[in-house]
């Protein structure tokens, strides 16, 4: 039995690795003892399932709530707002493209018919096409009750949509029902529980701020989405093998790695900002093909510049990631050594 309960605490100490390593200094010990001794009045040997899904669970949790009281208000307000831009943005556009616009109802020459091309049924949705629209909605009331300052009623709206976003198209695929594939709602899950980290729009002047970015680049977006949907494209909108250039999985991907990015740079402490700050700077041409596809070329190609530069304009994104991270460590080392001089 001994050797069995130290491969038994062996196991949970290696579960335990998903725990901050203060947590566990100060409190894993005690958690071990408390699981050995459930494990030997149970009679047990062996870890169960859904011990070691709880304590790698609630030890990632833990990590994120800990790395989230190391961020300061501002940056966390600045992840609420960019995250809430993000959403917006989505829900416009997904509602347009694949909800409410005249393009995408039954009866037009832009929608694939029952049974020809695909064996999901119609919800009737009223005005809209499936049940994601209530999501979307959602996320647009959400938007709503921050400019008007309404904080309870904006963090109902937003957990309602990302509890909501995920089971719709897993309701969907079980009932046989026309819906967004899963990777979509996720992402725009995942962006309203980052709407909640912080206040986007603590002031009046953040609040024009915010209704400002979000009007821009919801319209911005829609119109770039829009002309690159070419003949019968947006029949396909919600097909999750679909090959086309515009889709719900295209638009969510780019939203997601933009806002992967923009957390990147700001959750990093000092020591990490020159490297988060470089890297940031290489993902541009990434976030640049994933949000205009072939854009990017048809206008190097109009401005006559040459084939190389035109073919191959990622490089000096390169080239300007690494001097940004070589400019932002030389400027914190030399204010480094200038605080070490004036004490």
């Amino acid at each position: 039995m001994s050797g069995g309960t130290s491969k038994l605490e062996a196991t949970y100490t290696r579960a335990l690795g998903a725990y901050p390593r203060r947590w566990r200094r100060e409190q894993g010990e005690e958690l071990i003892g408390v699981l050995l001794s459930v494990a030997r009045s149970e009679q047990r040997t062996t870890a169960t399932p859904a011990e070691l899904f709880n304590l790698v669970g609630n030890g990632l949790a833990t990590r994120g709530l800990e790395l989230l009281g190391s961020v300061g208000r501002k940056r966390r307000n600045g992840l609420a707002f960019t995250a809430t831009v993000l959403a917006t943005y989505l829900a416009v556009t997904l509602t347009l493209l694949g909800e409410w616009g005249p393009w995408v109802r039954p009866g037009t020459l832009r929608w694939r018919p029952t049974g020809e091309g695909f064996s999901e049924e119609l919800m009737a949705m009223g005005p809209f096409t499936t049940a994601a629209a209530a999501v979307y909605l959602a996320l647009l009331a959400g938007f709503a009750a921050t400019l008007a300052g309404r904080h309870s009623l904006r963090r109902t709206l937003y957990l309602s949509a990302a509890v909501a976003a995920p089971l719709i198209p897993l309701s969907g695929q079980v009932a046989g029902l026309l819906a967004p594939s899963l990777v979509p709602m996720l992402a725009l899950s995942a962006l309203a529980l980052l709407a909640l980290v912080g206040n986007p729009a603590p002031t009046a002047s953040r609040r024009m701020l915010l209704a400002a970015v979000t009007a821009g680049a919801s319209l911005a977006g829609l119109a770039l989405a829009v002309s690159r949907l070419t003949g019968g494209a947006a029949l396909f909108f919600y097909d999750v093998s679909s090959g086309i250039a515009v889709d719900a999985r295209t638009l969510t991907t780019a939203a997601a790695a933009l806002m992967l990015t923009v957390g990147m740079v700001l959750v990093s402490g000092p020591r990490a900002l020159p490297w988060t700050a470089g890297l940031a700077v290489a993902a541009v041409p990434l976030l640049i093909r994933l949000w205009s596809g072939n854009t990017a070329e048809l206008l190097l190609a109009g401005l006559r510049l040459p084939l190389t530069a035109a073919a191959h304009w990622e490089w000096a994104f390169l080239v300007l990631a690494l001097a940004v991270a070589a400019l932002a460590s030389g400027t914190r080392r030399l204010a480094r050594a200038r605080g070490l001089r004036t004490v």
